[in-house]
């Protein structure tokens, strides 16, 4: 199986949050109420920061909010909506295995740590992740919905990566190995989706 391109982008925008039924498990809800307490107890950030911060709701796909922090730091805190039965798809499972990829293999990869957000936590109960957030950096849907400019730089820029990624990882047998692997907290069907999803590129990764 050919481990040749991953690529990494937020681009989970369109889709509203999911109301759920009850369910026998108890899960946690993200709101702008809760964001900090929450951040608070991981030690992701401070009650001063929380006095000093600001919370914007970014509509996608997922339940976002961008906090602004003091010192210019911001945080992309996300929560996968659940469907009636209580379950996710495990989108921020496929996330963070790529985040945990890079950190087993740092000096071989470190080119494409500037081509991803950087995540600094994950809760796969409360399918939550926390991103540190870049100004630079901005959602290629968005941009194609919004401002409906479609350059031959983009498809350029991003046909690069895609090569680069392709001869960073082709025929790297500790590479695959490293996918093979069972995460502690992620299910069989979940791994056997990820590896199905990173054999092959579809438009809808972009």
């Amino acid at each position: 199986m050919p481990l040749n391109c991953f690529i990494f982008t937020d681009v989970y925008q369109n889709l509203g949050r999911l109301k759920l039924k009850k369910s026998k498990i108890m899960t946690f809800l993200l709101s702008s109420k809760n964001v900090f307490e929450y951040l608070i107890g991981k030690d992701i950030c401070t009650q001063e920061e929380q006095d000093l911060g600001k919370i914007e709701l970014r509509s996608a796909k997922n339940f976002n909010l961008l906090l602004t922090l003091p010192h210019d730091r911001k945080l992309l805190v996300k929560q996968e909506p659940r469907n009636r039965e209580g379950k996710t798809v495990g989108e921020f499972l496929r996330e963070w295995r790529i985040q945990e990829f890079l950190q087993q293999f740092p000096e071989e990869l470190s080119h494409m740590r500037s081509w991803l957000s950087e995540g600094i936590y994950f809760n796969a109960e409360d399918s939550l992740i926390v991103f540190n957030y870049l100004d630079n950096y901005r959602d290629l849907m968005e941009f194609y919905g919004k401002e409906n400019i479609f350059t031959p730089e983009i498809a350029t820029t991003i046909g690069t990566i895609i090569a680069k990624i392709h001869r960073l990882t082709l025929d790297r047998q500790d590479y695959q190995d490293f996918f093979q692997v069972q995460p502690e907290n992620q299910s069989p069907e979940p791994k056997a989706e990820l590896v199905k999803n990173i054999e092959r590129i579809g438009p809808e990764i972009l």
